[in-house]
């Protein structure tokens, strides 16, 4: 699989709208993290006919955004609401 960051894509697009048709793409943010993920129409096409009528799953929370959401559910238990992140 090829890596690439955003702004090295937005600058060679067609070079990696090509490459997709071989392989995926890999788009990661900083050069460490995976924000997404380029591939070929067919691959898309055949992924989600394998996937069905699943819908689309969120990734997993982060440790800070479940903390976040345990401390908004605790404080609401006491009339407490917050807007925003605690």
């Amino acid at each position: 699989m090829v890596n690439t960051t955003p702004s090295d894509l937005r600058t060679h697009l067609s070079h990696y709208i090509e490459q997709a048709a071989a392989e995926p793409v890999r788009i990661l943010s900083r050069g460490l993290r995976e924000c997404a993920v380029l591939v070929s129409p067919g691959f898309y096409d055949r992924a989600t006919l394998a996937l069905g009528d699943e819908d689309y799953a969120a990734p997993p929370l982060t440790e800070d955004q479940r903390y976040q959401a345990e401390l908004r559910t605790f404080l609401a238990e006491y009339g407490v609401h917050v807007d925003g992140d605690c």
